[in-house]
């Protein structure tokens, strides 16, 4: 019965943890423009201003702004240009 006593407790932790993490991730993320795109400082950049930093864009053609966007997102760029494609195993 200590095993199961043992095992409830520690599921009560990790989702007090969870819940923590949750909370202190939502805490630390960017607020959101009118589009729901992340607004980091100031008013943020236009929904066609994160396609050009995601895109192909090179740096001279980006605005500041711009290229704070590319530079915060340079490690996700994998990720969302994988986005439109169609996975492996869906229908």
């Amino acid at each position: 019965m200590s095993m199961l006593h043992g095992a409830r407790r520690e599921i009560q932790r990790l989702r007090r943890k969870l819940v923590e993490d949750e909370r202190d991730f939502r805490a630390a993320a960017p607020p959101l423009d009118e589009d729901g795109l992340p607004r980091w400082d100031g008013p943020g950049v236009p929904l066609e201003g994160y396609e050009r930093a995601c895109g192909g864009a090179p740096d001279e053609e980006l605005t500041p702004e711009e290229l704070e966007v590319r530079d915060r997102l340079s490690p996700y760029i994998e990720v969302f240009a994988n986005l439109d494609k169609p996975s492996g195993g869906a229908p």
